[in-house]
């Protein structure tokens, strides 16, 4: 993450009150009141005042600690507070109490670099309680800034625009790498996934951006959850019945059946 870049940009741009239309679409179609919500990279917390305003417990992570204690000071209270740490590496920040209902990250995946995503990812699934949300938005191939600047030797993707660091995922890529995350029997289950405009347009004075950007939403999901794995196994064969022992009902994952050379 450029820390410098960002220390410059939010002494300028301390906060913004509007909150994101992405967030306002998490919470309307996936979060109940009073879900605990975690967000990764809040910046001038924009939507982490948003979401703790609508009954949702949010705790938000930057790097940069004068913007933190400037949003701790204005906006932080019992159900909202400002942590300063790297997000990729939630392990290391002692003052997080999973596990939550919701792991938030907009505009901020495309801030970190592939190794980075890869350690964050991996600590995922044990920060969130089952049937927990992961919501990304972030930027694709398929943004206008997509190769401008100058291109980052051995990283995929991944640019220096305008002294600001950006690396842009495939949705497929993305998708891949959210379904092979896993704790145990934990594994997670795509809700929702979309490159469009519409996400995410910007008019500051007489300029209109209406860019491509990537939404995913995931939920984890536990197949084990109760203790036991249930299965069950339909097997049709055409034009004969056929028979076979008899099994215990939930211990068994599957029942064979001998075929005839009838069987199709």
């Amino acid at each position: 993450m450029d820390i410098q870049y960002w220390k410059d940009y939010y002494k300028s741009h301390k906060h913004n009150a509007a909150n994101s239309r992405f967030s306002a679409f998490v919470r309307e179609n996936y979060l109940k009141p009073h879900a605990r919500l975690l967000e990764l990279g809040c910046g001038n917390g924009r939507d982490s005042v948003y979401f703790a305003k609508s009954a949702i417990d949010t705790t938000a992570i930057d790097q940069i600690q004068d913007e933190m204690n400037y949003l701790n000071d204005h906006f932080g209270n019992e159900s909202c507070r400002f942590v300063c740490g790297d997000f990729s590496q939630l392990k290391h920040i002692d003052s997080l109490r999973p596990p939550y209902n919701c792991i938030y990250s907009r505009f901020s995946l495309h801030s970190i670099t592939y190794v980075q995503q890869c350690e964050l990812f991996a600590q995922i699934p044990n920060y969130l309680d089952y049937d927990g949300i992961l919501a990304i938005e972030t930027r694709g191939v398929q943004n206008s800034l997509y190769q401008k600047g100058e291109r980052i030797q051995d990283e995929e993707n991944a640019f220096i625009y305008e002294s600001h660091y950006r690396r842009f995922v495939t949705l497929e890529d993305l998708l891949g790498d959210i379904r092979a995350m896993h704790s145990g029997s934990r594994s997670f289950q795509i809700l929702y996934a979309k490159e469009s405009r519409g996400f995410a347009p910007f008019t500051q004075g007489d300029r209109y951006e209406d860019d491509y950007f990537i939404r995913v939403i995931a939920k984890l999901t536990d197949l084990c959850r109760g203790g036991v794995n249930r299965y069950i196994v339909i097997i049709l064969f055409p034009k004969k019945i056929y028979t076979h022992r008899s099994y215990p009902p939930i211990a068994t994952k599957c029942a064979y059946a001998h075929e005839s050379k009838e069987a199709a």
